[in-house]
């Protein structure tokens, strides 16, 4: 008689059940689409911190265009231009026109203008502006 072989058969119980191929494939395409969707939340942050930095930008130069008006410019009807880095700037300043009780004779010794500065910058393929309205006093007009 020949030895028979034995067969040796292996159970698994159910607390050392593995991972089919179809779960893992499942687990790496949820994986994928989890991170491409953070990766696009961080891409958008950075985009809108860059953006908010330009804007930031563009109001510093104005404040200091602004403060330039009346000292530095001669505060006087006309527009100037000018560029500062990527940043364009336009300066229009006109004397102010309305109805009201400032054109009168008595308050008119002191004209007042009207100071407009426009600030562009190209971002991409977008060129966004910014504009800011102010108001000055000019010297004594004797006339």
């Amino acid at each position: 008689m020949t030895p028979s072989k034995q067969t040796c058969v292996i159970r698994r119980s159910s607390s050392q059940r593995g991972f089919t191929l179809l779960e893992v494939l499942v687990a790496f395409v949820l994986l994928s689409l989890t991170l491409g969707v953070i990766l696009q939340v961080f891409s958008g942050g950075l985009r809108n911190a860059a953006a908010a930095g330009h804007y930031a930008a563009a109001a510093i130069i104005a404040d200091s265009m602004l403060a330039r008006v009346g000292r530095e410019l001669p505060l006087e009807e006309g527009e100037s231009s000018g560029e500062d880095g990527i940043y364009r700037w336009r300066l229009k300043i006109e004397p102010y026109q309305n109805d009201t009780e400032l054109n009168q004779p008595a308050a008119g010794r002191y004209p007042l203008y009207q100071i407009t500065l426009r600030i562009q910058w190209q971002y991409g393929a977008q060129q966004p502006e910014l504009q800011f309205n102010t108001y000055r006093l000019g010297g004594f007009d004797a006339s």
